[in-house]
């Protein structure tokens, strides 16, 4: 198996621990990965691993040395402490953050250091021998890298999406009407050499049956039960607090859900209740750290490691899943399931999941009912969920109940990575 993802696939972040648990079982021997993000995990998941750099790209030397000082900066995800720096630092770097991002975002970063494979990396994959290719592109040049492998080692190739990169790459921006087109035939082209496409989620599934015409089997991301019926609980607060605990990434404009959080608890009946929010992330977001910086009844944590999610998610009271009111960020994540949701099921927690209607979790949770959803963006609204789950226990057990079932049903660990190699074994008969 030759993966071929831009993150590598490691315990240190929510995607590589999704891709970790589908191929948890697959022989170390037989699993190879091109990857550009290195982990921060001290053991690689694939031993057997490319780094797709600056010998790999048009302009190789001015990519590596740009990537080093700006861009990688600018795109490194400012850790919490830094949310504290002056005032010009913080406006300077946010500025080469908006520069960089806009480059990213319009393509151009991609056309000026345009794919070029090297000897090197075709000689590596030759030795390596792959019989599959498993994809999750993202941007243009890694569908240029996954095009350019399936006809170099001419061996099938199956498609994985996790959020909705094929209808919203390079659709904003002067660049847009140029590039845009440029991409969709290379997405058509991508989808048609893919011999098997997989999704996250059923509601993605039936819209790119209805936009492509092809069928992407649902994969849902799992996780193993054993780990959080066995872990302990981990809670330094008195049980007197209740205690709301978010764990993921502020991306996307989830941060502003977390300012919506706290401001309910802040206004009416629970304004004066003993409610604490703690946030477990490995970066903030500039923008969002001065606005944290007044939330008295919010505390910022590291991110947690894989293996501290289950007992941190067992001692909340609580759990908050928010997704983006704003559209600009919609359009991306419309079609995905958080890869909160099904660690929060498991973890035996009561659950509000808090974003706008038509969103893939929101409808998931509300069908399913495994948690609470709050679709609209009003304050009120919000903590009298807050107040139905703190005052109603027999309404909370059923969701507990429910998240459980759901949980069970869609995200088993052996069920789902079954699935998975299933239909990776029907790919891998295709050509």
């Amino acid at each position: 198996m030759l993966v071929v993802s831009r993150a590598e696939i490691s315990d240190a972040d929510s995607s590589g621990i999704s891709r970790g648990r589908w191929f948890a079982d697959w022989p170390k021997d037989r699993i190879a990965q091109i990857y550009s993000f290195p982990s921060a995990s001290k053991e690689p998941f694939c031993p057997i691993r490319y780094e797709f750099g600056a010998d790999d790209r048009q302009f190789g030397n001015l990519f590596a040395r740009t990537k080093r000082s700006s861009f990688g900066t600018a795109f490194r995800q400012q850790s919490i402490q830094h949310s504290a720096d002056a005032w010009l630092k913080r406006k300077l770097r946010g500025i080469k953050c908006s520069t960089i991002d806009s480059l990213v975002k319009t393509g151009l970063w991609e056309l000026l250091f345009w794919t070029r494979p090297s000897q090197r990396m075709t000689e590596w994959c030759l030795q390596f021998k792959p019989d599959l290719i498993y994809t999750t592109c993202t941007d243009l040049s890694y569908i240029e890298l996954s095009l350019y492998l399936k006809s170099a080692l001419n061996i099938p190739m199956s498609l994985q999406v996790d959020d909705d990169w094929l209808g919203t790459l390079y659709t904003k921006g002067l660049s847009a009407h140029f590039l845009r087109p440029f991409v969709e035939k290379k997405i058509n082209r991508l989808l048609s050499d893919s011999s098997v496409c997989l999704s996250t989620g059923p509601l993605m599934s039936g819209e790119y049956m209805r936009r492509y015409g092809k069928h992407f089997e649902s994969i849902y991301l799992c996780d193993d039960f054993r780990r959080f019926d066995e872990a302990p609980s981990i809670r330094s607060d008195p049980s007197s607090r209740f205690v709301i605990v978010y764990s993921g990434s502020l991306y996307l404009g989830r941060w502003k859900g977390l300012l919506d959080l706290h401001s309910a608890i802040s206004q009416g009946s629970l304004a004066n209740e003993d409610i604490l929010i703690k946030v477990y992330t490995g970066h903030i977001p500039l923008e969002a750290g001065e606005a944290f910086a007044s939330c008295n009844r919010m505390q910022i944590f590291p991110g947690l490691s894989d293996s501290q999610v289950p007992g941190v998610l067992k001692g909340a009271d609580m759990l908050f899943l928010p997704e983006s009111f704003e559209a600009k960020y919609q359009d991306y994540i419309r079609f995905s399931i958080s890869s909160k949701a099904h660690i929060y099921m498991m973890s035996g927690r009561p659950i509000i999941v808090y974003g706008p209607s038509g969103m893939s979790v929101i409808e998931y949770a509300r069908d399913e009912g495994w948690a609470l959803v709050v679709d609209r963006r009003d304050l009120r609204g919000l903590g009298a969920a807050i107040q139905n789950i703190r005052r109603d226990k027999s309404y909370s057990i059923e969701i507990l109940q429910k998240a459980r079932t759901v949980a069970e049903k869609n995200h088993n660990a052996e069920k789902v990575r079954n699935h998975f190699k299933n239909n990776l074994r029907k790919c891998a008969n295709r050509q």
